[in-house]
């Protein structure tokens, strides 16, 4: 029987034992059941409190030497009030905090009246609640893959893509005031914390000129190799015969190599001394090297990265730099990028896992060294479909090989973000990014700055412990 019907046959019942019993337990009764909603109440008030103080500790920590004390509790009592709203039965009774170096800690109570405890003298409830929010020793080390295609040059997407990264089209500021390098800057808060790498691509990749140069100092070793005709290994020979291969480090120079198409020639091969510093996919036999970056064998030239000469000017990669005390230098490498070419997603994304590695021949990542205290991202941009690789795929075939190339890069710890800018292959693209709210899709070049703007916060807010 409900606790109404209780009370409902209990004032329609007129004996007086009956009345003086049921005034008796009437009390206790509203007491009990009022107990829970005042509870409730106190509780889901608690919950929003916390919320309110993690949100003022961690705008405080961001930007820590521009805000006071006095600064910081005003904006959190300010958080407080609004989630609080205009009832009066909910009052701050103090609010308290501190910020020593880079961390932050803010201690509330709250007063809430109570509506039904009253009958048992508790006229209201205190909750009080405790947040912290610090910059912990987690360093992060990001590629910026981009798309350098010819269509980048249309509607404005290029221009808008360096605006959105460095703060103005021509990156003119070694120092930039708004953008994503400078985000990144202030997130890192001094040296040796934020690390960003640069990773232009077309149809290939262009190493920096001071791995070019090294490269055309070495002696090159020569090897001969066996491959299947014409066939999905690369190389190009009219039979199984064997090919001349001259090996510099992680690189392999070929007498001819297989291009576009079925067709075979020299236009792009390239030798050690004249190496302009781009380079392909690697072969798919035997085991897929094609998407990922690791397994080079300086034994086997099959798992050598092909070199190649560029067909455009496509800039060349930067490796991971220091946000706080060289962000200029990636400022300059991405005014450097001009649109040109056709478009090899899976190139880009191998490396820029490369870039994420400490095998050669980059080698600044610190990975493998305090993994536990590394993260590691990968934005991978462009405005269009896969078009053409060493290979001469299909469409179907290159998307498959760009889907690889992100899984291979998830599985050795990555977040893959993914960027697509008016064009392309939006399900490749979801795909491959590491959770759907990873994926980006812009529909117009000037929401690059916006998009590039919440990445940077998520990923600067990777540092930021509670």
């Amino acid at each position: 029987m409900s606790l109404r019907r209780h009370l409902r046959d209990a004032v329609a019942n007129r004996s007086g034992n009956v009345a003086i019993a049921f005034g008796l337990v009437l009390v206790p009764l509203l007491g009990m059941a009022g107990a829970t909603i005042d509870y409730t109440r106190a509780r889901n008030t608690a919950e929003t409190i916390q919320l309110a103080l993690d949100n003022a500790a961690l705008a405080a920590v961001r930007d820590p030497d521009e805000t006071t004390r006095e600064e910081m509790l005003e904006f959190a009592r300010k958080q407080l009030e609004g989630v609080l709203g205009n009832d009066a039965k909910l009052s701050v009774v103090s609010l308290t905090g501190d910020k020593v170096d880079e961390t932050v800690w803010l201690e509330a109570e709250v007063r809430v009246e109570t509506t039904f405890l009253r009958v048992v003298n508790i006229d209201d409830v205190t909750v009080s609640r405790f947040a912290e929010a610090s910059y912990g020793r987690r360093q992060i080390e990001i590629a910026l893959v981009l798309d350098n295609t010819g269509s980048m040059s249309s509607r404005n997407k290029m221009r808008e893509l360096k605006r959105a990264l460095c703060g103005d089209a021509s990156c003119s500021s070694s120092q930039p005031s708004s953008g994503f390098v400078h985000v990144m800057r202030e997130a890192a808060r001094g040296a040796d914390r934020i690390r960003v790498g640069l990773v232009p691509f077309d149809t290939t990749v262009r190493v920096p000129l001071a791995i070019e140069e090294a490269v055309a100092d070495e002696t090159p070793l020569t090897s001969n190799v066996t491959v299947p005709p014409r066939g999905r290994g690369g190389f190009c020979t009219g039979n199984a015969v064997p090919t001349r291969v001259e090996r510099v480090s992680w690189l392999r120079f070929a007498a001819a190599d297989k291009d576009a198409g079925d067709g075979c020639d020299t236009n792009r091969r390239a030798t050690p001394t004249d190496w302009d510093g781009c380079v392909w996919d690697r072969d798919r036999i035997p085991d897929d090297f094609d998407v990922t970056h690791a397994g080079v064998d300086l034994d086997d030239p099959r798992t050598l990265h092909p070199a190649s000469n560029c067909r455009a000017n496509l800039a060349r990669m930067a490796p991971l730099t220091d946000v706080w005390t060289s962000g200029g230098a990636i400022v300059s490498a991405i005014g450097s990028m001009q649109p040109s070419g056709n478009t090899n997603v899976t190139i880009g994304a191998v490396w820029g896992a490369a870039m994420l590695s400490p095998s050669e021949p980059f080698t600044e990542s610190l990975s493998g060294e305090d993994e536990e205290e590394v993260e590691r991202f990968m934005i991978l941009l462009t405005d269009g479909d896969n078009t053409e690789n060493k290979f001469g795929d299909n469409n179907r075939t290159m998307d498959e090989r760009t889907e690889a190339a992100c899984t291979s890069a998830k599985d050795a710890g990555i977040t893959v973000v993914t960027v697509r800018v008016i064009n392309g292959n939006a399900g490749l693209l979801r795909r491959c990014a590491s959770s759907s709210e990873l994926y980006y899709d812009v529909s117009q070049a000037s929401d690059l700055g916006p998009v590039f703007d919440e990445i940077a916060r998520r990923i600067g807010s990777v540092r930021l412990t509670q």
